[in-house]
């Protein structure tokens, strides 16, 4: 049972290692629900790192890029191109019968090499007049080009501004169609969406003739492209984007319907397609852009009809620009990136191919059930278990947690383990600094209260040990030993004699129960209370206690001569040795701790040292302490007790060494047969036995103690008897 000092103290290291873990907790789930930006970032790298480990499905055909690369630019001039030169190269992608076109350019100006343009220039001069007007006269290019996107299923390209400036009061193309189902439905469907301010729309003359698509590729904050919004809205229309609306003109699909969850959107249906999208509309991208190998056709082929006929027939073929920019050429635009062309093919892609990531609206809340759940396992862990547990917990809890974030990226689900790991990793590093500082407490505490109980290489192994002084049950082998006839002594001898002899004593004492592996106890007036089997297991423990006594015993031989010889003395030691299991922990008696066995069981070799004293042995032990039986250990029966505290009669027992047994064989074979005698009931035939024994040794004062118990029992012989004397009342027990 713990003192009250220890559940005072342990609770009060629960309570603040459990307030310290709930406030890392919480800490962990408002960064988790403010995503600051520092940590967005290592978000989204591990987003990044993840993202190729997906099994995707195989690509489809369907989309091809058809490039206006550098080759092109070599032979048909530096981009932008004349219009004329571009509705040459739509017709020419028209007659490979293509399904639709997806013109990834935003012509949102007037060309700048047409005629007029020209004419324009020439006009303040007021010179060539004729060629003004023959200039004036000549088709116009951007004419040319509107008829041409007018016979083709051409997509244009349009690309929306978010930003401040007010949106202009101009003619704007037609939205996507759409309608809205579900939570809310369409009253709430806008509000969830990324919001243009405005856009650059193509020149009425061409989206009069073909729908608009938006061409707008925002990266995240690291300049990273993660996710495209497939919806925009704008106004009062809703745009979608160029990919998704030119897969709905190759396949003749005339609204895209909106399912809505109870938080915004969830899903896109475009036709028979069901795309995941997030509340505001966009789509995570399934695939790394520099990964993506849509393929490419040069658009040099398709002007000087290298490619054959038909290459292209049925499929989504994505027009755009997809070289850097060239010496002496205008610089691409923001809307016209290198790789934005390939993307749209690649979003197409993805679409036709069902290959998504989605971005579930339950993702948040596991998270943050994985962040207690997190912090629960840290508390647990680093707050109480030991630390070889908390190593196993390092590796395997972020080892779990990642094989399930890669099992949800698997099955098109990112689950996040950023603030998970970071929950755990932030309980391990202030729990685990708390329990090392509490530990280190506890080793001083160790070391105060065992410093002078084991020896030093046993005090090494119980520091390394955890928790080794936290109450328990052991079983322990408990010895107590006894100065007998200090007080008359000491009226014989000066102090400071007296305090030598005690202190040769304790000195004796302790070194023989250090040298036997023994923990040493409170001192008892003067005697030494010391015992075998905690805090570190002992096997063998009861052998370790016999050997002790025995060795004690030969030291107070010892010592016993050096003092006849200085002070003319002999001491007289008697010891009680007992096998039980108690609790075992620290008593707090004062400022310093104690580690000590306690309970009733323990207190009874007090009584055996008493009994040791009365029977005149030096030592008596119970039959719970008796050790295997060994070659050079002599045990010799004693005597059955009933004692005050035990349950059932105490059988008793005193060694000795095989030396000392070979040469009281005769003595000991007397004894036994005495003994046996007595267990029987002969009572008289036992008192002659022993007063044979005690005429023979006169100096054994056990012998006499059994002639005169047996004398009494046998003019008083018991109605039962069992062989148990009880000591205290002086009678047999029944």
């Amino acid at each position: 049972m713990l003192s009250p000092k220890l559940r005072s103290m342990f609770f009060k290291q629960s309570v603040l290692f459990a307030a310290i873990a709930a406030c890392l907790m919480g800490a962990i789930l408002v960064l988790h629900a403010l995503q600051p930006a520092p940590l967005r970032m290592v978000e989204l790298a591990t987003y990044d790192a993840l993202l190729p480990l997906r099994t995707r499905p195989a690509p489809s055909a369907l989309p091809v890029v058809i490039a206006i690369d550098e080759e092109t630019q070599e032979t048909y001039g530096p981009w932008p191109w004349p219009r004329t030169l571009l509705a040459r190269l739509l017709e020419a992608v028209g007659k490979q019968k293509v399904a639709a076109i997806g013109l990834d350019l935003v012509l949102s100006t007037p060309d700048n090499t047409s005629p007029a343009s020209l004419a324009a220039t020439l006009l303040p001069n007021r010179q060539n007049l004729e060629l003004i007007h023959a200039l004036n006269n000549l088709p116009d290019p951007d004419t040319i080009l509107g008829n041409t996107i007018q016979v083709l299923p051409v997509v244009l390209g349009a690309y929306a501004r978010v930003d401040s400036q007010p949106r202009p009061n101009t003619p704007m193309p037609p939205p996507a169609g759409f309608v809205a189902v579900g939570h809310g439905a369409s009253p709430q469907f806008e509000k969830h969406l990324t919001e243009a301010s405005g856009a650059y729309f193509p020149l009425p003359q061409f989206w009069h003739h073909a729908p608009v698509g938006m061409v707008n590729l925002p990266p995240d904050t690291d300049g990273v492209l993660r996710r495209i919004p497939l919806v925009t809205q704008l106004g009062e229309g809703v745009y979608a984007t160029l990919a998704l609306r030119t897969l709905m003109r190759a396949l003749h699909i005339p609204n895209i319907r909106i399912t809505m969850g109870s938080r915004g959107p969830s899903t896109l249906h475009a036709g028979p397609f069901a795309i995941p999208i997030a509340h505001d509309g966009s789509m995570l991208l399934p695939f790394q852009v520099e990964t993506q190998n849509t393929q490419h056709i040069s658009a040099k082929s398709l002007l000087d009809g290298t490619l054959p006929p038909e290459t292209l027939k049925g499929r989504i073929a994505f027009v755009g620009v997809t070289t850097p920019n060239l010496p002496g050429a205008r610089p691409i635009l923001e809307m016209e990136t290198p790789e934005s062309t390939a993307v749209h093919a690649a979003l197409l892609n993805a679409i036709v191919s069902n290959d998504f990531l989605v971005a579930a609206p339950w993702v948040p809340l596991l998270e943050s059930v994985l962040i207690v759940l997190a912090s629960l396992v840290g508390f647990a862990f680093f707050g109480f278990l030991r630390p070889m547990a908390c190593a196993a917990a390092v590796i395997l809890l972020p080892g779990i947690m990642l094989l399930g974030t890669w099992h949800f990226t698997k099955q098109g689900i990112f689950v996040s383990p950023l603030y998970t790991l970071l929950a755990f990793t932030l309980q391990g590093i202030v729990l685990g600094t708390l329990r090392y500082r509490t530990l280190a407490s506890h080793k001083q505490a160790i070391m105060a209260a065992l410093h002078h109980a084991v020896t030093p290489g046993a005090l090494q192994r119980i520091t390394r040990l955890p928790m080794p002084l936290h109450p328990k049950e052991h079983e322990v082998t408990v010895l107590y030993a006894r100065l007998r006839g200090f007080s008359t002594l000491t009226r014989k001898l000066a102090p400071a004699q007296s305090l030598e002899v005690l202190n040769h004593f304790c000195a004796t004492l302790n070194q023989e129960l250090l040298a036997h592996h023994a923990t040493l106890d409170t001192p008892i007036d003067v005697g030494l209370r010391a015992f075998w089997n905690a805090p570190l297991p002992q096997p063998g423990h009861k052998a370790h206690a016999v050997e002790a006594t025995l060795a004690l015993q030969q030291s107070m031989r010892a010592l016993n001569t050096q003092l006849r010889a200085t002070h003319g003395l002999s001491l007289h030691v008697h010891m009680g040795l007992h096998t039980t299991t108690a609790p075992v922990g620290c008593l707090f008696t004062g400022s310093r701790p104690q580690y000590t066995p306690v309970g009733h069981n323990v207190r009874l070799t007090i009584q055996l040292e008493h009994i040791a004293a009365q029977y005149g042995i030096p030592l008596v032990a119970s039959a719970a302490a008796a050790p295997p039986p060994t070659p050079h250990l002599v045990m010799c029966p004693l005597d059955t007790l009933a004692l005050p505290g035990s349950r059932t009669p105490v059988a008793l027992w005193f060694p000795l060494t095989q030396e000392e047994a070979d040469a009281r064989k005769e003595e000991l074979e007397a004894w036994q047969e005495a003994l046996l005698l007595y267990k029987k009931g002969e009572f008289a035939e036992t008192a002659l036995r022993c007063i044979d024994l005690h005429d023979q040794h006169p100096d054994e004062a056990l012998y006499a103690l059994f002639a005169d118990r047996a004398q009494k029992l046998a003019a008083a012989p018991p109605i039962y008897w069992e062989g148990v004397w009880n000591l205290y009342d002086a009678k047999p027990h029944f």
